[in-house]
This record gives C-alpha cells, structure tokens and sequence, in this order.
C-alpha cells in the first residue's frame, strides 16, 4: 500500500491564497492578483460606470479605490476623479499601475491631438487642451514634475501655452528619496501665529511657505495642550510621538505644534486637522503636494480654522460653501444620537480583549468592549465578546464606530464538581445561560439593513454588494429558493391563488430580510425549513385559519441551481 501523505504537511505546501483585487465598472468586474496590472485597469475603466477597486485576502477586504464627481466641466459634464489609496503597502504597488497607464494615455492623447493637427492644416488649431485631459496632465505633473514636463516637451501641440504647473512645479512632490543636494518635500501642518501680521512691518512677514519651519521654534499654542484626542489616538499604534496603522506603517508624526504626515490620506488628514481644532489652533499654515494642501484646506476650513499656505480656485470655493450649507442645513435637523439599550449599543470602539472581570486581579478572567457613547466611556463584559469579535463579518478596529447587540441568551455547559452516592468528587458539566452577543461595524450594520429592505421591496441589489457580502449573498440565494418553494406550491395545489402564492413569497421573504439584518446565519436548507412553517401561515392568513398544510420541497436539482 502506497505512503498516503501527512494532512499537516500536505496543509504546509499549499500555497496561501492570493490576495484579489476586483476592479468594478458598472455592472462588470474583473479580477486581478497583480496590483500594477488592477491600477492600470482601474484608471483605464469608464469614468462615466464609476469605477471602484476592492482589495481581499484570507477573507479580510476593503474598498481600496472609488470614483467620485467633483463638480463640472464648462460643457455641463460630470468631472470625475478616480481616488487612489495610500495607506497599505500594496497600495504603492497599486499607484505605479494606476500612474503607469495614466502617462501612456496623456502621451497618446496628445500624439493624437498633433496627428489631426498635422491632417487638417486647415482646420482652426485648438488653444487648449481637453479639461479632461488637462486634469489628468496636472494630477500626474504633481505626482512625478520631470516626467510631465518631458511629455510636454516631446508631444505638446504648437500653440497651447505651457500650463503654469509645469513651469513651476516644485522637485519631488511625490516624496520620493531625493538626490543628494535636494530636499525631499514634505506633507506639513503647523500651528500659525496671527499677532505675528500684527506686530511685523510688511518687509519682515512670514511668507506662508517658511512659516510651517519657524512655527516649530515658537511657544506652544494657547492652551497648551498637547494631547492627541482620544478617538484619534485610538486609531493608531503609538511610540513615543510617532503613530503608526495596524499594519506598522508610519501615519504621522506629531511635534507638538507641527504635525509631519507620511500619506496623503483622507482620514489621517481629517485626525491631524482633529488634533489642530483640539488645541485651539485658530489659523495654520500648510506645506506640501497641491493635493495635500487642497485636502487640508477643505477640512481646516470646514472647521472654521484659518489655512496660510494654500490658494483655493474658485470652483474649490464653490464647492467647500455647498458642503458647509448641507452640514448646516442637517446639522438643524433633529439628529439620532447613538443608542444604548440592555441588547443594543452603538459607540466608538476604544479597546476590547480579555482580563480579570472589571479589571480585579481578584476576579476571575472574562472579556471586556469599551465603547464611547455620547462622550462618555462604557464598558461591557461577557465571555461570548470573544466569538463575536472572532466571528464579525466586518471585523471592527480601534477607532470604528460599532453596533454591539445582545442576541439572546445560549446554553453552555461548564465543568462542576459534585459528590456521588460514596461521597467521593465526579467531575461532571453543569448547564448554564450566558448572553450571545454579535458586532459590526455600523456602516456595515447599515449595510445590512437596506439590503435586508430591498429584499422585502423587491428592489434589485447591486451584483458587487452580493460579491463583497456574503450574508447578502445567502439572503439573495435563499430568497430565490423561497419562490421555487412558493410556486412548487402553487402548482401541488397546496395554496390555491396566485395571493395565496405571494402572500407565502412575503412570508419567506420577511423572514430572510429579518435574519439578514440581525445578523443571523443564512442556509437553503434552513429557509426550506422557514418555506414549510410561512405556508402554513399563508394558509392560515388568507383561507380563514384552515388546517395547516405542509409544502413539499424542491426537487434536489432545483435546489442545485440556485446555489
């Protein structure tokens, strides 16, 4: 008999499965184990689908990339713009494919605009670019300044003027190591002193871009404090003062009153302008990528803090005064604070893990959530938070805003000791209650809830929701099986009308919409099950409370295909 192989080791050798970048346009996806080849293909997508890009490995995703509208062109259309991530390593990789294509799309756009130049000499030449292919040239010039300025140099068509951001385009905005001799540019916020335009001739002010250096040297802001706000700091893995993601890569760096970014991205902007507001910094100066200084701006701004450093265009303007008017115009509205019940609360989460019950070393150990809600610090125990975080589908960090229920009580047996008839010691297990708890992230939760919604609704969900939630896919897959149940029925003569028939589709359906949202596990067989007991409510409903019937199931193929 031949060796059969160990089951460890044949486990050993198997490759760990990929990481999957799906790259969504409309209603088409496709998927990707290349980062450069996902970022290539998402900048290539029809802006006009609104492309996106989720990231998933060892069953934890994210949505890495989306396309937004920022405003519109002179001739009426939509101006899309593809954000990029920056924050994962695996990013980097996905930003070269992304900036890769964008370089070969601008250099054959403008070889194209030169070949109908050359082709219709009578024709009237235009006087400048396309606005979408402007936007694209001034967002890669600000990304890599000596590789745009060459493809203006080689392609560019005779009598457009040079843009002003090629000419003037500061080395190195992308922060890459610089070349010895140069300085490597960084992404900057300081605190800035006003009284300072008071007291200074004209001649001996500031200008906006050395202030962000001199601020460092200056007393501490007005208050004085220096502290990171606690749902900040709760986000990131803190040394000395240098904060770093989960994965250990560099966020920020805080010096007290000028806070060094290593990313450009949104949330880390929106916590170093957090952490401004928090020690009452009225004005600030910025330094860094015109992305970086555009981000800052804005959320400063919205914030009512002064930015030195950066000059909005007016469109920007107009922009940052529409978001303000629906901040104020919701902010009027009565606002839903979040909940806390005995078997629901919703909060930040602050930490959670296992110690001593109420954190007494002479306790024994349990497990503890502690969650902000509204401003105060609340903290849960129970043996089951361990499960529940173990078994989050959306797997909830430090910093997330989260919905914690209370789903019931679960039976569990725990060792005992008890004393037989000869008085001597049996170990045997004693039946208990303890609560079951589930956890998600509230926009997760939300998530849930309107799929559960459009379930009931009938309305259609989006194929890259069933793709990036399994729950909802094995809601949409029971609630088709639900109809064959339905209408198998139908056909038996077991329910009589076509009422009858969708009274039982609701039925199901309702039951399906109700286990999605509150979590619950989703199964065919399970909703053959739930198919049985909704006849039997069906009947009872619309035929005067006759006898309950049993529906028969599908056939075993039926069940088959819609899996």
């Amino acid at each position: 008999m031949a060796n059969q192989p160990n089951p460890s080791e044949t486990a050993q050798q198997q490759p760990q499965a990929a990481a999957i970048f799906t790259v969504m346009a409309g209603k088409k996806s496709k998927e990707y184990t290349d980062p450069e080849k996902a970022g290539a293909a998402y900048f290539t997508a029809d802006p006009e689908k609104k492309p996106s890009v989720t990231y998933a490995e060892n069953n934890r995703g994210r949505i890495m990339a989306s396309t937004e509208i920022h405003g519109t062109y002179e001739d009426g259309q939509p101006r899309h713009y593809k954000s990029v991530p920056d924050v994962f390593p695996e990013d980097k990789e996905f930003q070269a494919g992304f900036y890769g294509a964008m370089e070969k799309s601008i250099r054959k756009r403008l070889q194209t605009l030169n070949k109908q130049a050359a082709e219709g000499k009578d024709e009237p030449q235009p006087q400048k670019l396309d606005d979408r292919l402007a936007d694209d040239l001034e967002r890669f010039a600000h990304i890599n300044p000596e590789k745009a300025q060459k493809l203006w140099q080689k392609n560019a068509l005779e009598g457009i003027a040079t843009p002003a951001y090629l000419e003037h385009q500061p080395a190195q905005p992308d922060r890459k190591p610089a070349a010895k001799g140069q300085q490597a540019q960084e992404n900057i916020i300081a605190f800035y002193d006003r009284t300072q335009d008071k007291t200074a001739a004209p001649s001996q002010q500031t200008p906006p871009e050395q202030a962000s250096d001199q601020q460092s040297t200056q007393s501490p802001n007005p208050t004085g404090n220096q502290e990171v706000p606690e749902r900040v700091a709760a986000r990131y893995l803190r040394l000395k003062n240098q904060y770093y993601f989960q994965d250990k890569t560099l966020a920020f760096e805080d010096g007290g009153k000028k806070i060094k970014l290593e990313t450009e991205n949104v949330t880390v902007i929106r916590d170093a302008v957090a952490i401004a507001e928090a020690r009452s910094w009225q004005a600030i100066t910025v330094s860094g990528t015109d992305n970086f200084k555009q981000q800052v701006w804005r959320e400063a701004t919205m914030k009512g803090i002064e930015v030195v450093g950066y000059k909005p265009s007016k469109l920007e303007e107009a922009e940052l005064l529409k978001a303000m008017a629906a901040r104020d115009a919701k902010s009027s509205e009565p606002q839903q604070k979040p909940v806390q019940r005995d078997d629901m609360t919703t909060g930040v989460l602050l930490a959670h893990g296992a110690d001593h019950y109420k954190h007494d070393p002479e306790k024994g150990k349990s497990y503890y959530v502690k969650l902000e809600v509204n401003g105060k610090e609340v903290t849960k125990w129970g043996a089951d938070f361990k499960r529940a975080f173990a078994e989050s589908q959306s797997q909830p960090q430090i910093g997330d805003t989260v919905v914690l229920a209370n789903v019931g009580k679960q039976s569990v047996n725990i060792p005992t000791q008890t004393r037989d008839e000869a008085g001597n010691t049996v170990e045997t297990k004693k039946p208990v209650q303890k609560n079951a708890w589930r956890i998600e992230r509230e926009d997760y939760q939300s998530a849930l809830e309107e799929n559960a919604q459009a379930l009931r609704t009938g309305k259609e969900i989006e194929r890259k929701v069933i793709a990036q939630m399994p729950e909802v896919a094995a809601a949409v897959t029971a609630a088709k099986l639900g109809e064959k149940i339905a209408e198998q029925a139908h056909q038996s003569g077991v329910i009589k009308s076509e009422d009858e028939k969708a009274t039982l589709v609701y039925l199901i359906k309702e039951g399906i919409a109700s286990a999605l949202e509150n979590g619950k596990k989703i199964s065919p067989p399970e909703i053959s099950e739930q198919g049985k007991q909704a006849t039997i409510d069906a009947n009872s409903v619309l035929n005067d409370r006759k006898p309950p019937v049993i529906v028969k199931e599908p056939p075993k193929q039926d069940q088959a295909q819609v899996r």
